[in-house]
């Protein structure tokens, strides 16, 4: 795991000049402003909850709330871009030396690449600083894709689970009388569910969205596999004989008709829905932000099972599932060590994650990654759902969340993409993601020499 692994020395994907990314505001000084008389500590939080967001009618209040709260000291630059827009917003400003103040990011790949920037201020100081948050508010398994080279660089802020919804009325339309529990049984139902006009399953593959889910739920019904990819940032090993059958199942829902014909157009997390909203779909795999998104009516009739277990498995599918923190909140280095700005910033991180604010997150249908308490009256009745029947799973975290960088990271998910498009088969599928790790450790190797 990250904890582990030597991951400041790896190649990346941001230019060099990403290094001076740790400089505040461009300088390691923050910005002020003057109004009248008074001197304002300019404070930029950069964020993606806006914009189709779930989470955008709760937080943008909140953040204006905490806004308002502060005026008289302190002026903040609220920079809001949607999705992965957000992404190459962090990106471009870390590689100009204009990283933000503080701001959300993906965990996982995505923070080691700024980790190995040094951009990152080591988020321990904050939790040492702090007053209101400390480290065991949060189950120590939240901090595993933010913890790197034995450092936190980051808070975990939203954790999603993965479920497999199913409409059960559509199973009764199509005459089936009960849900498969392996991949042939799903195979076999495709005709039946071609007579209706339906797809069997909007499993879909849009930048490797939700594919990167499924097949990391193929792959860990093999003992041992979850346990190896945990370690691959050490050992750069991915392809072996289970890597290639996971794919292999694939390559049959894709033959069998299961899946759609065309899963990059109907893919990403939008078009799977809009599949299963619409009935077009029997199943469609979920994560907690799309709760919000899947019509009250087609809920009330969803049903969720367990992802279907390979013919040769050795680990239940039903014991565990596929998620992990997304989410966490991460700062410039330069700006936690600036003493003007420090002590508004580490209020203003206990104000983002405070007990309040997690509520206002499960609001959405997002999990929240600290222990809090929820009024179940708040909060989605599929949201509910979906917490009892995870409750006892085990959380195994996605391989997103495990390869050593970006650059590797965005070869695997357009390889899922190719792959569930039938661009490319099983083997070619390995080939593709073990290369990419065979890249990454040498271009190590060769950092280690010079």
């Amino acid at each position: 795991m990250y904890r582990r692994s030597d991951i400041s020395r790896l190649s990346i994907i941001l230019i060099a000049v990403i290094l001076f990314a740790g400089c505040g505001n461009g300088n390691g000084v923050p910005d002020q402003t003057t109004d009248g008389n008074v001197n304002k500590i300019v404070l930029r939080f950069a964020h993606n909850w806006t914009n189709g967001d779930t989470k955008a009618p709760y937080f943008e209040p909140m953040l204006e709330k905490y806004a308002r709260l502060r005026e008289d000291s302190v002026e903040f630059i609220f920079e809001a871009t949607s999705k992965m827009d957000h992404k190459h917003k962090i990106q471009v400003d870390v590689a100009s030396g204009n990283t933000p103040d503080i701001f959300t990011y993906w965990a996982g790949s995505p923070f080691a690449s700024l980790v190995q920037a040094d951009a990152l201020a080591d988020m321990g100081e904050y939790l040492s600083m702090s007053k209101q948050i400390k480290a065991g508010h949060f189950d120590d398994e939240m901090f595993d894709s933010l913890i790197f080279n034995d450092k936190t660089y980051g808070i975990p802020y939203e954790v999603y689970k993965s479920f497999l919804l199913v409409n059960r009325e559509l199973f009764r339309k199509a005459g089936i009388g009960k849900y498969p529990e392996t991949i042939e049984e799903l195979i076999s139902m495709a005709p039946q569910f071609e007579k209706i006009g339906v797809i069997p399953a909007a499993f879909t593959s849009k930048n490797g969205d939700p594919s990167h889910t499924l097949y990391s739920s193929f792959l860990f019904q093999y003992a041992g596999e979850y346990e190896k990819s945990l370690d691959i940032s050490n050992t750069f090993l991915f392809k072996n004989e289970n890597t290639i059958k996971a794919a292999q199942a694939i390559e049959a829902l894709r033959i069998g008709k299961v899946i759609p014909m065309d899963t990059i157009q109907t893919g990403g997390d939008e078009g799977a829905v809009t599949l299963y909203n619409s009935e077009k779909a029997a199943m469609v795999i979920a994560f907690p932000w799309m709760i919000q998104m899947i019509d009250e009516e087609i809920a009330e009739k969803s049903d969720i099972i367990a992802v279907p277990s390979l013919s040769d498995f050795t680990e239940y599918s039903s014991s565990f599932c596929v998620g992990a923190v997304s989410m966490g909140i991460a700062v410039n280095k330069g700006s936690l060590a600036d003493e003007l700005l420090k002590n508004e910033l580490i209020d203003f991180i206990d104000y983002l994650v405070s007990d309040e604010m997690f509520r206002e997150l499960a609001k959405s249908g997002m999990f929240p990654a600290k222990n809090v308490e929820i009024d179940p009256e708040t909060v989605p009745a599929l949201f509910l759902k979906v917490a009892d029947f995870t409750k006892n799973q085990e959380l195994k975290l996605n391989h997103a969340k495990l390869f050593p960088n970006d650059e590797v990271l965005n070869v695997y998910l357009d390889s899922l993409d190719k792959l569930f498009a039938g661009a490319i088969n099983a083997h070619e599928f390995n080939d593709t993601v073990q290369g990419s790790l065979d890249d990454a450790k040498e271009k190590l190797g060769q950092e280690i020499i010079n």
